[in-house]
């Protein structure tokens, strides 16, 4: 075996995490290990090495490396390092990996995310591939319906797994079918309740449906005060209406009022951390579509009206000062008080 292509040892085989852009001589030698093993077909010996990296060093060892032999370690990673690895990605990296031979990878690791998260991965991708991926998916219905609403939507988040009875059922028949449907949903805390036609009537609590006698009718426990939002509801009122209501999950209707799906205590969970998080770049000034890797040409462009709109406003300060001429000439003193003033109302916008 050649010498080259034995795993080094662990300190030997560290990346260090490179600067947008910026290469680190330091990955020299790791990279040139990983071509070696690639080169070598040590497939066992690498993967287990890369198990312990970081997705997102991971990503960058992607892209420094050829792409021949960046898409035969992509095809050598599991399924679970390669989910993540793929949400490191850039879009433009993501479409060059997409080949005839690595789409049925990428079909499997988009089978094993949450619908809402292979959603937000195809958009990144061109239609055309997007539309080959969605295809091959086994869930293709979920991925399309959810592709079809528009971003920060009740129906791009909501969850279409649910457990939903007619108002005749029984508690007991009801048990039964949550029993029956635990594996596919894992968590059950509302039951939801439609008439004949599938529109959502009322919602029963799990511990409630427990407690009840097996022969009751759900129509007679349910609780008919039930809040719905349609699925083109901004998710921040969704969110919003949940507090409001001391709501676990928010059920997601049709415009005719048939239940569609659910918002679940962990989307609203993402999506209180996701408007945080835009409430916070929008107080500091930034963009809430701002990135960290952001190019030059977008941050200009996304600053540079901003800076000529203050550029414009000072000249018409200055003006307005200089209109005054005559009197700070008498009464000099009041010059001083131009550049504390000036200063306030900046630390006042920055407030």
């Amino acid at each position: 075996m050649n010498p080259a292509s034995v795993l080094p040892e662990p300190s030997t085989l560290v990346w260090t995490r490179e600067p947008a852009n910026e290469p680190l001589a330091a990955n020299d030698a790791p990279l040139t290990a990983v071509r070696d093993l690639i080169r070598d077909g040590n497939r066992t010996e690498l993967v287990d090495e890369l198990r312990r990296w970081d997705p997102v060093d991971v990503m960058q060892l992607l892209t420094r490396l050829r792409l021949k032999q960046a898409r035969k370690l992509f095809q050598w990673l599991p399924a679970n390092p390669s989910i993540k690895v793929v949400a490191e990605l850039r879009p433009e990296f993501r479409a060059i990996l997409m080949e005839e031979s690595t789409l049925e990878q990428f079909r499997d690791i988009l089978a094993g995310l949450d619908p809402e998260d292979a959603v937000e991965i195809l958009n990144e991708f061109p239609d055309d591939v997007a539309d080959e991926l969605i295809t091959r998916l086994p869930d293709v219905e979920d991925i399309a319906t959810r592709g079809s609403y528009a971003d920060d939507t009740a129906g791009r988040v909501m969850a279409r797994k649910f457990v939903a009875l007619p108002e005749d059922c029984t508690a007991g028949e009801a048990v039964e079918q949550m029993r029956a449907e635990a594996d596919r949903i894992r968590r059950i805390f509302t039951v939801y309740v439609t008439d004949a036609e599938g529109k959502l009537t009322g919602t029963v609590e799990v511990g409630k449906l427990l407690l009840a006698p097996h022969e009751t009718r759900l129509q007679a426990i349910m609780n008919r005060d039930v809040l719905a939002v349609s699925a083109d509801t901004d998710q921040e009122e969704v969110l919003r209406l949940a507090r409001k209501r001391d709501m676990r999950t928010v059920p997601v209707v049709s415009t005719e009022g048939h239940l569609i799906g659910r918002v679940t205590p962990k989307q609203l969970t993402r999506i209180a951390a996701d408007e945080a998080n835009e409430d916070m770049l929008l107080m500091s000034g930034v963009s809430a579509e701002a990135r960290s890797d952001d190019t030059v040409v977008r941050i200009v462009r996304g600053r540079l009206p901003w800076l000529l709109a203050g550029l414009i406003g000072a000249s018409v300060a200055a003006t307005v000062v200089g209109s005054y001429e005559d009197q700070l000439a008498e009464a000099a003193i009041l010059a001083a008080f131009i550049p504390v003033t000036m200063s306030m109302a900046g630390n006042a916008g920055l407030q």
